[in-house]
């Protein structure tokens, strides 16, 4: 009796065991190098204890490893979110009048949304009077470039998704010109035409342990469940 007692114990431990994490976990935390300052930017922790007892063995080992977990970041900057044309008569025209950059450590999606013809603000039912502004949109260094998109309808661009893949200039900073080209006609009412779209950036490689906002989630106290007891 006293045999099957101490196996049944060793099976309800083992069984105690499997429910356990890999291995215990402690939050140990991070400071900044630049100005020693304990920081919530960054959090380290410890796991994988090891205990070796008295031994008359010559050579011991033990391994040690290192594992980062680097969060997306990114970092995007438009010289300008308005363009405001002022048009003396009829015709096409346009303007480099907006330049961004966007800069991160992943892929980035960047959609269109709500993009459309300038309307006229003002309540205007005449015949024949056209009551918004063509309008088209492109990106590059110059419309008559290699690199330049090609002029995009406003409501065209609505649905649309650009994939900007991880490189080495992406890391540094990708700068952009965009472009915007108009038409203004003959049947155009004087007055002010406005539309308003949003332009949306997505990470693409976003670790787990981040909410959407870019906090810890959990919290930086809470992060346990994504220590692994890895080493390859």
């Amino acid at each position: 009796m006293k045999r099957l007692s101490l196996f049944a114990m060793a099976a309800i431990f083992a069984v105690l065991l499997a429910g356990l994490p890999a291995a215990a976990q402690t939050f140990v935390g991070a400071f900044d190098a630049a100005t020693n300052d304990p920081t919530e930017l960054a959090a380290l922790y410890s796991n994988l204890p090891h205990e070796a007892g008295p031994s008359n063995r010559l050579v011991r080992t033990t391994e040690f490893t290192t594992e980062v977990q680097v969060a997306q970041w990114s970092r995007w900057k438009f010289l300008g979110t308005k363009w405001t044309w002022f048009v003396r008569k009829p015709g096409e025209y346009y303007a480099d009048s907006i330049q961004a950059q966007i800069q991160s450590n992943g892929n980035v999606a960047i959609t269109f949304d709500g993009f459309s013809n300038p309307k006229y603000l003002e309540e205007n039912e005449l015949d024949g009077v056209k009551q918004e502004i063509v309008t088209y949109y492109g990106v590059g260094s110059h419309p008559t470039a290699g690199d330049f998109t090609g002029w995009i309808a406003a409501e065209d661009l609505n649905g649309e998704e650009v994939l900007i893949t991880d490189s080495k200039a992406l890391h540094e900073g990708l700068n952009f010109k965009l472009w915007n080209k108009i038409t203004v006609c003959e049947c155009n009412s004087a007055g002010i035409y406005r539309a308003t779209g949003v332009i949306t950036m997505t990470l693409q490689n976003q670790m787990p342990w981040l909410d959407e906002e870019g906090d810890w989630n959990p919290g930086q106290f809470d992060l346990g469940g994504y220590v692994t007891a890895d080493r390859g």
